[in-house]
Protein backbone atom coordinates (compact mmCIF):
# COMPACT_ATOMS: atom_id res chain seq x y z
CA UNK A 1 0.00 0.00 0.00
CA UNK A 2 1.28 3.46 -0.86
CA UNK A 3 2.28 5.79 1.96
CA UNK A 4 0.23 8.94 2.30
CA UNK A 5 1.38 12.32 3.53
CA UNK A 6 -0.23 15.61 4.46
CA UNK A 7 0.11 16.87 0.91
CA UNK A 8 -1.93 13.98 -0.43
CA UNK A 9 -4.52 14.38 2.32
CA UNK A 10 -5.01 17.98 1.16
CA UNK A 11 -6.56 16.53 -2.02
CA UNK A 12 -9.46 15.01 -0.08
CA UNK A 13 -11.99 17.82 -0.78
CA UNK A 14 -11.31 17.46 -4.50
CA UNK A 15 -11.46 13.68 -4.50
CA UNK A 16 -14.97 13.83 -3.07
CA UNK A 17 -16.16 16.54 -5.48
CA UNK A 18 -18.06 15.42 -8.57
CA UNK A 19 -16.39 17.93 -10.85
CA UNK A 20 -13.21 20.03 -10.97
CA UNK A 21 -12.62 23.40 -12.53
CA UNK A 22 -9.98 23.15 -15.23
CA UNK A 23 -7.65 25.53 -13.37
CA UNK A 24 -7.90 23.49 -10.15
CA UNK A 25 -7.23 20.29 -12.09
CA UNK A 26 -4.17 21.79 -13.77
CA UNK A 27 -2.73 22.88 -10.42
CA UNK A 28 -3.28 19.37 -9.05
CA UNK A 29 -1.52 17.90 -12.07
CA UNK A 30 1.35 20.34 -11.43
CA UNK A 31 1.67 18.96 -7.88
CA UNK A 32 -0.34 21.42 -5.79
CA UNK A 33 -3.78 21.35 -4.17
CA UNK A 34 -5.48 24.76 -4.56
CA UNK A 35 -7.20 25.36 -1.22
CA UNK A 36 -8.82 28.75 -0.58
CA UNK A 37 -6.09 31.33 -1.26
CA UNK A 38 -3.23 28.87 -0.90
CA UNK A 39 -1.48 26.14 -2.87
CA UNK A 40 -0.47 23.07 -0.86
CA UNK A 41 2.46 21.00 -2.13
CA UNK A 42 1.42 17.38 -2.67
CA UNK A 43 5.05 16.34 -2.01
CA UNK A 44 5.73 18.21 1.22
CA UNK A 45 2.43 19.58 2.50
CA UNK A 46 3.92 23.08 2.55
CA UNK A 47 1.45 25.88 1.85
CA UNK A 48 2.08 28.89 -0.40
CA UNK A 49 -0.10 31.95 -1.08
CA UNK A 50 -1.65 31.74 -4.55
CA UNK A 51 -0.67 35.30 -5.39
CA UNK A 52 3.02 34.43 -5.05
CA UNK A 53 2.86 31.24 -7.12
CA UNK A 54 4.61 32.69 -10.14
CA UNK A 55 7.46 34.00 -7.99
CA UNK A 56 7.90 31.21 -5.41
CA UNK A 57 6.78 28.20 -7.43
CA UNK A 58 8.49 28.93 -10.72
CA UNK A 59 8.81 25.34 -11.96
CA UNK A 60 5.32 24.31 -10.86
CA UNK A 61 3.82 27.48 -12.31
CA UNK A 62 5.61 26.85 -15.61
CA UNK A 63 4.36 23.24 -15.64
CA UNK A 64 0.81 24.39 -15.01
CA UNK A 65 1.10 26.79 -17.94
CA UNK A 66 2.37 23.98 -20.16
CA UNK A 67 -0.50 21.72 -19.09
CA UNK A 68 -2.92 24.58 -19.73
CA UNK A 69 -1.60 25.00 -23.28
CA UNK A 70 -2.00 21.26 -23.85
CA UNK A 71 -5.54 21.32 -22.44
CA UNK A 72 -6.63 24.30 -24.52
CA UNK A 73 -5.26 22.69 -27.66
CA UNK A 74 -6.89 19.33 -26.94
CA UNK A 75 -10.36 18.26 -28.00
CA UNK A 76 -12.80 17.85 -25.10
CA UNK A 77 -16.38 16.54 -24.98
CA UNK A 78 -19.35 18.84 -24.43
CA UNK A 79 -21.63 16.03 -23.26
CA UNK A 80 -23.33 17.30 -20.09
CA UNK A 81 -22.44 14.13 -18.19
CA UNK A 82 -18.76 15.07 -18.57
CA UNK A 83 -18.65 18.84 -19.15
CA UNK A 84 -20.58 20.36 -16.24
CA UNK A 85 -20.08 24.01 -17.24
CA UNK A 86 -18.16 25.80 -19.99
CA UNK A 87 -16.73 29.27 -20.46
CA UNK A 88 -14.37 29.66 -23.42
CA UNK A 89 -12.85 32.83 -21.97
CA UNK A 90 -12.29 31.67 -18.38
CA UNK A 91 -11.03 28.19 -17.44
CA UNK A 92 -12.03 28.86 -13.82
CA UNK A 93 -15.63 28.64 -15.03
CA UNK A 94 -15.03 25.42 -16.97
CA UNK A 95 -15.86 22.34 -14.95
CA UNK A 96 -15.48 18.71 -15.94
CA UNK A 97 -16.23 15.40 -14.28
CA UNK A 98 -13.21 14.69 -12.05
CA UNK A 99 -12.77 11.25 -13.61
CA UNK A 100 -12.59 12.83 -17.06
CA UNK A 101 -9.84 15.17 -15.80
CA UNK A 102 -7.92 12.15 -14.49
CA UNK A 103 -8.54 10.24 -17.73
CA UNK A 104 -7.16 13.18 -19.72
CA UNK A 105 -4.13 13.53 -17.44
CA UNK A 106 -3.30 9.84 -17.85
CA UNK A 107 -2.84 10.44 -21.59
CA UNK A 108 -0.21 13.17 -21.02
CA UNK A 109 3.27 11.66 -20.39
CA UNK A 110 4.44 14.86 -18.68
CA UNK A 111 1.86 14.48 -15.90
CA UNK A 112 2.76 12.20 -12.99
CA UNK A 113 0.06 11.33 -10.44
CA UNK A 114 2.05 9.64 -7.68
CA UNK A 115 -0.93 9.87 -5.30
CA UNK A 116 -3.45 8.15 -7.58
CA UNK A 117 -2.88 4.60 -6.27
CA UNK A 118 -3.21 5.87 -2.70
CA UNK A 119 -6.52 7.59 -3.56
CA UNK A 120 -7.96 4.33 -4.90
CA UNK A 121 -6.65 2.31 -1.96
CA UNK A 122 -8.30 4.74 0.46
CA UNK A 123 -11.56 4.56 -1.56
CA UNK A 124 -11.39 8.30 -2.17
CA UNK A 125 -11.79 7.40 -5.85
CA UNK A 126 -13.69 4.54 -7.48
CA UNK A 127 -12.55 2.55 -10.49
CA UNK A 128 -16.15 2.50 -11.70
CA UNK A 129 -15.89 6.26 -12.25
CA UNK A 130 -13.01 5.94 -14.68
CA UNK A 131 -14.69 2.98 -16.39
CA UNK A 132 -17.81 5.09 -16.93
CA UNK A 133 -15.80 7.87 -18.60
CA UNK A 134 -13.90 5.41 -20.79
CA UNK A 135 -17.17 3.82 -21.90
CA UNK A 136 -18.68 7.20 -22.76
CA UNK A 137 -15.65 8.31 -24.72
CA UNK A 138 -15.04 5.08 -26.59
CA UNK A 139 -18.64 4.23 -27.41
CA UNK A 140 -20.14 7.68 -27.96
CA UNK A 141 -17.23 9.46 -29.57
CA UNK A 142 -19.34 10.80 -32.46
CA UNK A 143 -21.70 12.58 -30.08
CA UNK A 144 -18.90 13.81 -27.82
CA UNK A 145 -16.21 15.03 -30.19
CA UNK A 146 -16.30 18.80 -30.64
CA UNK A 147 -14.40 18.49 -33.92
CA UNK A 148 -17.24 16.44 -35.38
CA UNK A 149 -19.44 19.54 -35.83
CA UNK A 150 -20.54 20.18 -39.41
CA UNK A 151 -18.25 22.55 -41.29
CA UNK A 152 -20.76 25.41 -41.41
CA UNK A 153 -21.52 25.16 -37.70
CA UNK A 154 -17.82 25.05 -36.89
CA UNK A 155 -17.18 28.10 -39.08
CA UNK A 156 -20.04 29.99 -37.43
CA UNK A 157 -18.67 29.21 -33.98
CA UNK A 158 -15.20 30.34 -35.04
CA UNK A 159 -16.62 33.61 -36.38
CA UNK A 160 -18.47 34.14 -33.10
CA UNK A 161 -15.22 33.67 -31.19
CA UNK A 162 -13.52 36.09 -33.59
CA UNK A 163 -16.19 38.70 -32.85
CA UNK A 164 -15.72 38.09 -29.12
CA UNK A 165 -11.99 38.65 -29.53
CA UNK A 166 -12.61 41.91 -31.39
CA UNK A 167 -14.89 43.18 -28.61
CA UNK A 168 -12.23 42.30 -26.06
CA UNK A 169 -9.61 44.23 -28.04
CA UNK A 170 -11.94 47.21 -28.25
CA UNK A 171 -12.24 47.36 -24.45
CA UNK A 172 -8.50 48.02 -24.25
CA UNK A 173 -8.20 50.21 -27.36
CA UNK A 174 -7.13 53.76 -26.31
CA UNK A 175 -9.07 55.19 -29.25
CA UNK A 176 -12.28 53.51 -28.12
CA UNK A 177 -11.70 54.46 -24.48
CA UNK A 178 -11.21 58.10 -25.47
CA UNK A 179 -14.36 58.02 -27.61
CA UNK A 180 -16.39 56.66 -24.71
CA UNK A 181 -15.02 59.36 -22.43
CA UNK A 182 -16.25 62.00 -24.86
CA UNK A 183 -19.58 60.29 -25.49
CA UNK A 184 -20.52 57.39 -23.13
CA UNK A 185 -23.40 56.46 -25.45
CA UNK A 186 -21.24 56.09 -28.55
CA UNK A 187 -22.08 52.42 -28.99
CA UNK A 188 -25.44 52.30 -27.24
CA UNK A 189 -27.21 51.46 -30.49
CA UNK A 190 -26.43 48.08 -32.02
CA UNK A 191 -26.05 49.62 -35.48
CA UNK A 192 -23.36 52.02 -34.29
CA UNK A 193 -21.31 49.21 -32.75
CA UNK A 194 -21.74 46.99 -35.81
CA UNK A 195 -20.80 49.87 -38.09
CA UNK A 196 -17.62 50.56 -36.09
CA UNK A 197 -16.52 46.92 -36.14
CA UNK A 198 -17.35 46.57 -39.82
CA UNK A 199 -15.30 49.66 -40.67
CA UNK A 200 -12.32 49.10 -38.36
CA UNK A 201 -12.03 45.31 -38.64
CA UNK A 202 -14.28 43.99 -41.37
CA UNK A 203 -12.60 46.17 -43.98
CA UNK A 204 -9.22 44.55 -43.33
CA UNK A 205 -8.26 41.98 -45.94
CA UNK A 206 -7.31 39.38 -43.30
CA UNK A 207 -10.91 39.48 -42.00
CA UNK A 208 -12.71 39.14 -45.35
CA UNK A 209 -15.71 36.79 -45.08
CA UNK A 210 -14.99 36.07 -41.42
CA UNK A 211 -18.15 37.42 -39.83
CA UNK A 212 -16.97 40.97 -39.11
CA UNK A 213 -18.95 42.89 -41.74
CA UNK A 214 -21.53 45.42 -40.54
CA UNK A 215 -24.41 43.12 -41.57
CA UNK A 216 -22.91 40.03 -39.89
CA UNK A 217 -22.29 41.93 -36.65
CA UNK A 218 -25.80 43.38 -36.73
CA UNK A 219 -27.25 39.90 -37.13
CA UNK A 220 -25.12 38.50 -34.30
CA UNK A 221 -26.02 41.31 -31.93
CA UNK A 222 -29.72 40.94 -32.77
CA UNK A 223 -29.55 37.22 -31.95
CA UNK A 224 -27.66 37.99 -28.75
CA UNK A 225 -30.29 40.55 -27.67
CA UNK A 226 -33.05 37.98 -28.17
CA UNK A 227 -31.20 35.47 -26.00
CA UNK A 228 -30.57 38.03 -23.26
CA UNK A 229 -34.18 39.18 -23.30
CA UNK A 230 -35.41 35.57 -23.03
CA UNK A 231 -33.00 34.90 -20.17
CA UNK A 232 -34.42 37.87 -18.27
CA UNK A 233 -38.07 36.86 -18.63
Amino acid sequence: MSDSNFGWESLTPFLYSDSWSVIDALWIFAGFAPLHDSLVSLDTGESFPKHSAKHKLGEAYANRQIFQDIWVNSTHPFDETICRSFNYADLDDCKYDKYYCLFWASSIPLIKLDWLEWAYEKNHLKKVGVNRIEKLLHHNVVQLEFDEKPAEESKGYENLLRLTGVLREMLADPKVIEQLRKDPESFKKTGELANYIGHEYGSQECFNNKGLSKKSCNDRFAEANKILNNDRL
